[in-house]
């Protein structure tokens, strides 16, 4: 093989493994792009939705009004946008709780490579 086929297949191989991780999920019979894993909400409802947010509100009650997380660990919860990071800049927002209490909210950027909500 030339050394320029064995470089345009390096880097088709690479870019595939990049953008498997940034898969986004359709609805079959509208195409409607899905929120992440068991987020119950599009992301732009829950942002909204955040506005009503109160301190030393119950992970029950944070739960009724944002839905589900994408991801929930213990005292974090992380809700993600349905487009991938790696074409549009995006940021994922971060529920925190301490004694299983709302505590703040906030939004990281999502870095490709890095693990979402572990600044």
């Amino acid at each position: 093989m030339k050394r320029s086929s064995v470089t345009l297949l390096i880097l088709v191989l690479s870019l595939s493994a990049v953008f498997a991780g940034c898969t986004t999920r359709r609805d079959v019979q509208t195409g409607q792009v899905l929120p992440a894993n068991d987020q119950r909400y599009d992301f732009e409802q829950v942002t909204e939705r955040a506005a009503y947010l109160q301190p030393g509100m119950s992970k029950g009650q944070v739960l009724i009004l944002l839905g589900s997380p994408a991801r929930r660990d213990n005292d974090l919860w992380v809700y993600v946008p349905e487009r991938p990071a790696l074409l549009i800049p995006a940021a994922a927002m971060n529920v925190r709780f301490q004694s299983n209490r709302y505590v703040e909210h906030n939004f990281s950027p999502i870095v490709l490579g890095e693990r979402i909500a572990d600044q």
